[in-house]
């Protein structure tokens, strides 16, 4: 067995620092920011954060629409 293990709480934490590190580096508009919140979405509603989906979803929206 992996020393290492992947808890729902650590992958969630590492999604969000993927979203922080690329917005800080790409700039909170770029499309890869988009999709990345977009993915970092669906892992909130897989663990039942419906909430806090729902806003990542709009920023992503919101950043696609930017883009227009």
């Amino acid at each position: 067995m992996s020393p290492f293990r992947l808890t729902e709480a650590s992958g969630v934490t590492l999604a969000y620092h993927n979203v922080s590190i690329l917005s800080f580096s790409l700039g909170p508009t770029h499309p890869k920011v988009a999709a990345t919140l977009e993915n970092y979405a669906k892992l909130l509603r897989a663990v039942n954060r419906k909430a806090e989906a729902s806003k990542m979803d709009m920023r992503a929206k919101a950043i696609r629409g930017a883009q227009k």
